[in-house]
């Protein structure tokens, strides 16, 4: 056997031991629409998602927001994202709602989870929340990274968030916040989201939305 061939073989045994499926890894030249559907915040809001050279790519200069929500829905794992590049001159006062922000999240519109980096004028956060019931909850860590991984871990019932400050997939992960239940009656649906806040520019790039079946391989996240 070729050292091409065992080199091969031995990169699919460890994909496979690994256990992650990535939903997306960017790399045709535009939005999959087998993939996603494009959920904007207004009508002037479209095209502030792009996609090119592998990267899903956020830019918008506005007070206005964009998701891609996933075509299928999705039973308990962990889900995540690189984030890179993450550059926000958002200046909104904070606890007003307006900050800028690159998110992964599971549920519907009435009833979501989402882990976020993001920022407002006292600087920049790792934030969860929950929306429910018209309200928002949420629990925030600060930071300054600009590149960090996002993730949530849906157990099927309930729902812990996770930030990381490197990119090491399988490592490196803490926690943000309580344990929450969404009560969701179906598999829910992941989207990714980016919004600029009141002011400012906001840019963004993300690397491959992943999805971990349960159970975790051990020492991906902490107990």
């Amino acid at each position: 056997m070729s050292l091409i061939s065992l080199f091969v073989l031995l990169s699919l045994f460890f994909c496979n031991v690994a256990g992650a499926e990535v939903y997306d890894d960017f790399n045709s030249g535009s939005i999959d629409s087998a993939k996603w559907t494009i959920r904007n915040v207004s009508r002037d809001a479209r095209g502030l998602f792009t996609q090119a050279g592998g990267r899903l790519l956020f830019s918008c200069d506005r007070d206005t927001g964009e998701s891609l929500v996933s075509t299928r829905s999705f039973t308990a794992g962990f889900f995540r994202i690189a984030f890179h590049d993450f550059r926000s001159t958002n200046n909104s006062p904070p606890a007003q709602g307006k900050g800028s922000f690159a998110a992964i999240g599971l549920g519907p519109r009435s009833n979501y989870v989402r882990m976020l980096r993001g920022r407002v004028s006292t600087g920049g956060y790792f934030e969860a929340n929950h929306f429910t019931n018209g309200r928002l909850q949420l629990w925030y860590v600060p930071t300054e990274v600009s590149s960090g991984r996002l993730g949530l871990l849906y157990d099927g019932s309930t729902v812990l968030f996770f930030y990381n400050t490197g990119l090491d997939p399988d490592k490196g992960w803490q926690k943000v916040g309580p344990t929450v239940t969404p009560g969701w009656k179906s598999p829910p649906t992941l989207f990714i989201s980016g919004y600029p806040g009141a002011s400012g520019q906001t840019s963004f790039a993300v690397d491959n939305l992943e999805y971990l079946p349960l159970p975790l391989p051990p020492g991906i996240i902490p107990d």
